[in-house]
């Protein structure tokens, strides 16, 4: 028999793939005045294979100015072509920050899906973690970890605490008080 093929199994399984599709990776917030609110920005979400979606986001704990929710299912507004979105709102909590640029990153993802996760960039935000973080330590006195520590308040472990202070040029000495055992002055 010249051309034939046999195929076993459930042929669903093989085509209900879904894709985890953003129409935007870079959000970009109007600038704010000191204590004024930023209105909330939406990117929205699509299938773009087959199956259905159970998308999720996060955002680093050391970031409180910005929480993500994730919406119910709608038509599209962002994308032509595609029938149904999830949108994804970023909420930005701007009042008690400084002057200045921030930046941050969300990371999006749903199970099973391809091109899953990714990130999508707070882009009018460069530097607010690190200034978070900074507060912190000072709060600390430099101290990293324990129930007291600065890993514990931001939320993270202390190995990454100490991979963002060496990302961000942070010298831990500079908030270290005393003498001995915590490199202080």
């Amino acid at each position: 028999m010249r051309g034939a093929f046999l195929l076993v199994g459930n042929s669903s399984s093989l085509w209900a793939t879904p894709v985890l599709r953003l129409t935007n990776t870079v959000v970009k917030a109007p600038p704010v005045a000191v204590g004024g609110a930023a209105a909330a920005q939406t990117v929205e979400i699509f299938n773009g294979g087959d199956g259905s979606l159970a998308v999720g986001a996060s955002v680093s704990p050391v970031i409180p100015w910005l929480t993500v929710s994730v919406g119910p299912g709608r038509a599209c507004t962002q994308v032509s072509g595609v029938a149904s979105c999830i949108p994804l709102q970023f909420n930005l909590s701007t009042a008690s920050l400084e002057q200045g640029t921030y930046s941050a990153n969300v990371t999006v993802f749903s199970p099973g899906a391809s091109d899953s996760p990714q990130d999508v960039t707070e882009d009018n935000l460069t530097g607010m973690e690190r200034e978070h973080i900074v507060r912190v330590l000072r709060e600390t006195h430099g101290v990293l970890s324990g129930s007291e520590g600065a890993a514990s308040r931001l939320g993270i472990k202390r190995t990454t605490l100490q991979s963002m202070l060496k990302r961000f040029n942070i010298e831990l000495d500079d908030y270290r008080r005393g003498t001995g055992t915590f490199g202080g002055r």
